[in-house]
């Protein structure tokens, strides 16, 4: 949704999907015995989920959504 609206920069939504997807594949991994539960491997896949969290968390701390695209939508 973030990137389809374009309420943050689209890199950094692309990054946050980008971070599900190993997040997924990470507890597939898990699901499926391939790694332990607390391994250093799951923890090394899903760790970029945390990057992008941060670095959203400050986005809208400091820039916001893009109120020209907040306003489009709120009319549409």
């Amino acid at each position: 949704m973030l990137f389809k609206t374009r309420l943050i920069p689209r890199p950094l939504a692309l990054f946050g999907m980008v971070t599900a997807i190993m997040v997924l594949i990470a507890g597939s991994l898990d699901m499926f015995g391939i790694v332990e539960p607390l391994s250093t491997v799951k923890g090394l896949i899903a760790l970029p989920v945390g990057v992008y969290e941060m670095s959203l968390a400050i986005w809208l701390i400091v820039k916001g959504f893009n109120m020209s695209m907040l306003n489009k939508l709120r009319t549409s």
